[in-house]
């Protein structure tokens, strides 16, 4: 079985059927009229105005045949929609593109077909209007015109404007445009040319109920100033095509709005009027905080609440070399990021950003001269009397020499710690206080271990590795140190390996911090090999005394 091809148009002919608005539509008699007349007329026993959708055939209207659709795969239908005038199958049995087609094989056993195609206003086909028989038949001239005909009278319904649907399309629109005007955040009023109120959409600002305004003239409504302005507005609106511009107050309200006028046509003018109270004083509140923030030596931005730049100080300015033109309306980071700019440090500013929340961060800044600087930014958002988000203020403070001397202690503890693993020079970190113990995998090297041997390390994993002649005058000399009696903690001590053997160790410290009280808190040392020195010293002195320790050279005097 053949299938039918798309026509070349598929896409823009689906889209004009689509606005008919036929498809799937109910039963309308304007259309069974037709139906019927052409089932009559042929004595034939079906005839269909249908539909071709991308991949069935929607029946709107039909004679003799209970389906509804039918896929268009297997439509006869789907081959008239190719067709520019009438398409006849006289035998389909006998036709080899329908021989097998189930629609012959089976119900509704289609023998003779005659198809019009059926065009919408802008001359797409979208359907057709066919005539089918389970009888072969021939189908004359005279008859294919008198189909066209009945094809032609389907198209004039389809053109022809339903009083009743355009009656629902008015009310629909109607609705429609009431619920805009309902939904608005401002006042909507179009006004005649005898100055009358036509048109008013309900508004919690409205001086009057909206059936009190309708009607009236700007004179009777408001015989003061005001409505002389509005008077004076809409005659200049009626003379030009351009939009006219108000901005006015109502004192006694302490509200603030903006009106604009323009002309729809020579009878009417339309006017939007537009309650500015919160932007007024969110400006006035701007003001005072540039006023505040032109006095701080630290960057000051201020932004809107999407964000856009409204004002920067003389210090920002100084620290970016971007004026207030510069950055006015614009997004900081658009101009401010480069290359070395942390781009998860921007995405944390931009979902504090978004959620209203502060933020502090510090970011390096690119100045207009594209020399790179870091800031740290402390951002908080401003909220209206009603603790609505009006906008940010950015306080940047250039933080360059900090980051600098960072950058040089950080080089200068690399570089301790590369002394440290050349010299095979252990570090350890005691917490006096808790008996915490940090050591570096030198120190354990030293012993022969690895931490996770030693785990967890206290205070007890030294005093258990430490000789038990040695250890006693360790914990004097560290108590000295702590309690300020001696300016740093040495001793030389011998310690056990973990082959077994007892290898020597010079310990060297320093309080490194102290409690808010003053006592010694952690102590930070280091140990180093002396194993070889002291068995030669050993050699000729009494091993079971504390060796001296003035001859000895510090390994590496970090702790002085």
């Amino acid at each position: 079985m053949n299938t039918p091809e798309y026509p070349v148009d598929e896409a823009e002919r689906l889209l004009a059927l689509n606005r008919t608005a036929l498809l799937d539509s109910p039963i309308e008699e304007r259309f069974e009229r037709i139906t019927r007349l052409v089932a009559h007329f042929f004595n034939i026993k079906i005839c269909l105005f249908s539909l071709i959708d991308s991949n069935r055939q929607w029946i709107k209207s039909k004679v003799g045949l209970d389906a509804c659709e039918i896929e268009r795969s297997t439509s006869f239908c789907g081959y008239t929609i190719l067709q520019q005038d009438i398409f006849v199958v006289i035998d389909a049995t006998k036709d080899e593109c329908f021989s097998t087609n189930p629609l012959v094989i089976d119900h509704p056993h289609i023998r003779f077909y005659a198809g019009a195609p059926i065009r919408e206003p802008n001359g797409h086909i979208i359907g057709t209007l066919c005539i089918i028989d389970p009888i072969s038949r021939e189908f004359s001239y005279h008859e294919k015109q008198a189909l066209r005909e009945f094809a032609d009278m389907v198209e004039h319904e389809i053109t022809r404007i339903d009083p009743q649907k355009l009656q629902q399309k008015l009310s629909s629109n109607r609705m429609r445009t009431r619920s805009i005007l309902a939904t608005l955040p401002d006042m909507v009023f179009v006004i005649d040319r005898h100055l009358r109120f036509l048109v008013c959409n309900e508004h919690p600002d409205l001086l009057k109920k909206q059936d009190e305004i309708i009607g009236q003239t700007i004179g009777n409504l408001l015989p003061n100033k005001l409505g002389d302005e509005l008077i004076h507005n809409v005659k200049q609106a009626f003379s030009t095509n351009n939009v006219i511009y108000q901005n006015y107050s109502i004192k006694m309200l302490n509200k603030y709005f903006e009106a604009r006028y323009k002309k729809i046509n020579e009878n009417e003018v339309l006017i939007v009027i537009r309650n500015t109270t919160e932007q007024v004083l969110i400006n006035t509140e701007i003001r005072r905080l540039s006023e505040v923030a032109r006095q701080t030596k630290s960057g000051v931005v201020i932004t809107d609440k999407k964000g856009l730049v409204v004002w920067i100080n003389e210090a920002f300015s100084a620290m970016s070399g971007y004026s207030i033109d510069d950055m006015l309306g614009k997004k900081p980071g658009e101009l401010l990021q480069g290359i070395e700019t942390s781009a998860i440090t921007v995405m944390q500013m931009k979902q504090a950003l978004a959620e209203a929340n502060s933020f502090n961060v510090d970011i390096v800044n690119y100045s207009k001269m594209k020399k790179p600087y870091w800031v740290r930014i402390a951002c908080n958002p401003l909220l209206d009397e009603k603790g609505k988000l009006s906008g940010f203020i950015a306080i940047q403070t250039d933080i360059t020499k900090e980051k600098r001397d960072e950058e040089l202690i950080l080089n200068s503890e690399n570089l301790l710690e590369a002394v440290i693993d050349t010299n095979t020079i252990g570090t350890w970190h005691l917490n006096i206080q808790t008996g915490e113990l940090l050591i570096n995998d030198k120190w354990l090297a030293l012993l022969g271990y690895n931490l996770t041997e030693l785990q967890p390390t206290d205070r007890s994993t030294w005093e258990q590795l430490t000789h038990p002649d040695d250890l006693a005058y360790c914990v004097i000399q560290l108590e000295r140190h702590a309690t300020g009696q001696l300016p740093l903690y040495e001793a030389n001590m011998r310690m056990k390996h973990k082959n077994g053997e007892w290898v020597w160790i010079n310990s060297r410290g320093k309080v490194s911090s102290r409690t808010s009280d003053g006592n010694a808190e952690w102590l930070l040392g280091t140990h180093f090999d002396i194993n070889d020195r002291m068995r030669a010293e050993n050699s000729l002195n009494d091993t079971s005394k504390q060796p001296p320790v003035s001859g000895l050279l510090s390994p590496l005097k970090i702790i002085q």
